[in-house]
Order: C-alpha cells, then sequence, then structure tokens
C-alpha cells in the first residue's frame, strides 16, 4: 500500500487542495447542467396543484405532533434549516430565481408527520452566473428528523438537535454548514470525499487524506442523537452557536 497517498506531507497537501479548488469548479458546472437537464416526477402539492408557479417565492406551512419528520430534496440551490423550538409545524419558503425559471418546480406533500419536499430542474439552461435555481429556508420543530439531499448548492443547518433524533444531511457539490449549542450532545459522522471538514467543538480528532477529509466522534455525555453529514464535492463545516 502506497503510505504516501494516505499521510501527503505538509507541503503537498496545500498543492493538492489547489488543484482541488480548480476541480470543484469544473464539477459545479457539470453537475448545474446535469441537474438542469434532468426530467424527474413531482409528487402531489399539499393544496392540490402538481407544481408551483414558476418565477416566485412560495410558502406552505404543516401542522405536525410528537415526530415530525422532514424529507428535502434540491437539484439546484441554497437549503437552510433553523430549528424553532418545541412547536408543531413545518413552514417552507421557497424561492425560485435566474435568468429562466420555468423549468423550476416545487412539490409538497404530507403523510401524517412526515412532509416531503422536492425541488426539481427540468430545463437544460445552460452554466452562468444567474443560472435557474431554488432556495429554499425551512423552519422546523427541535425533535424534527431530517433528510436533506442537495445536488448542487449549499446546506446550511442552524439551532439544536433534540435527543433520539438522527439527522442526515448529504450534498453531491457544494459546502455543508452545521451551528449548533456549545452544550449539544451528539454522535457525530462527517465525511468530505474531496473536500475539508473543520469542527469547532473540542477533542473530535479529523482524519485527512489525499483530498478529502472525515470526522467521527461523540460529542457531550451520553449523547443519543445523531448528525451524519456526507459531501462528495465540497467542505463541512461544524461550529459552536
Amino acid at each position: 500500500m502506497n503510505t504516501a497517498l494516505q499521510h501527503p506531507s505538509p507541503h503537498c497537501r496545500p498543492c493538492f487542495r489547489l488543484l482541488l479548488s480548480g476541480l470543484t469548479l469544473f464539477v459545479l458546472a457539470l453537475a448545474a447542467v446535469a441537474c438542469a437537464s434532468q426530467a424527474t416526477t413531482s409528487t402531489s402539492s399539499s393544496s392540490g396543484a402538481p407544481h408551483a408557479p414558476s418565477g416566485t417565492t412560495t410558502t406552505r406551512s404543516f401542522t405536525v405532533s410528537s415526530n415530525p419528520v422532514l424529507q428535502l430534496s434540491n437539484d439546484v440551490g441554497s437549503i437552510h434549516l433553523q430549528t424553532n423550538g418545541a412547536g408543531n409545524s413545518i413552514r417552507v419558503q421557497a424561492v425560485l430565481s435566474g435568468d429562466n425559471t420555468s423549468g423550476l418546480h416545487v412539490s409538497y406533500a404530507q403523510q401524517g408527520d412526515t412532509v416531503t419536499i422536492t425541488g426539481t430542474s427540468t430545463r437544460n439552461s445552460g452554466v452562468s452566473v444567474n443560472a435557474p435555481h431554488i432556495n429554499f429556508t425551512v423552519t422546523i420543530p427541535d425533535r424534527t428528523v431530517v433528510h436533506v439531499t442537495s445536488h448542487v448548492g449549499e446546506i446550511v443547518y442552524q439551532g439544536t438537535i433534540a435527543a433520539g433524533v438522527s439527522d442526515h444531511l448529504q450534498n453531491d457539490t457544494g459546502n455543508i454548514t452545521v451551528t449548533l449549542p456549545k452544550n449539544a450532545t451528539f454522535r457525530l459522522e462527517a465525511s468530505a470525499h474531496a473536500g475539508d471538514v473543520q469542527v469547532d467543538f473540542p477533542n473530535v480528532p479529523v482524519e485527512q487524506n489525499l483530498v478529502g477529509s472525515k470526522a467521527q466522534a461523540t460529542i457531550g455525555s451520553n449523547p443519543t442523537a445523531s448528525l451524519t453529514l456526507t459531501v462528495a464535492v465540497g467542505d463541512i463545516t461544524i461550529h459552536q452557536a
């Protein structure tokens, strides 16, 4: 086994990081084209309409009870999540932006305590600074189990994780940033296949290879919550509030 690949010298790693930065931009461009040209089938809207109108801001509110689950997937654009304590609603704002938003669609569905939101792009508009995209802002109760997937864009999570909750955030191309209270207790698994992992909580070792990083740790005493973060191309940052 080539140990040099597993433990690159401090002098080599910045060179690989510079190469990775260029690779990230290239992958972002390719992924944007792929996601923009991908046709998907949406679920029915909670209001009865299959898609949100293009070129607008849509808002939805879902009443939930003791065990809410949020399933959110977005082809192109950002996802911002904020917890709001012991509330009984999941509130969603979706902003459709870009040169031509006619190929952007948002679908909403609710079954019991599970809310499913899907942002899709069905129009191949090429790659540009103002390419069509959907930005989600979602407010959730602390106890919500979160399963979020982004193909191109950033994921930002700010708030708390309640005991017994297992959250999964996955990003194909883009960063994941999480901010939690200093007294948060949870099990952490974070992996950036091509990118950096940075954890502000103390005593969390980060293992680095040639282009990627990962961290696995138990934070706090006897945690029952877990947080799993996965990025293909991009960085993972976990802050203390």
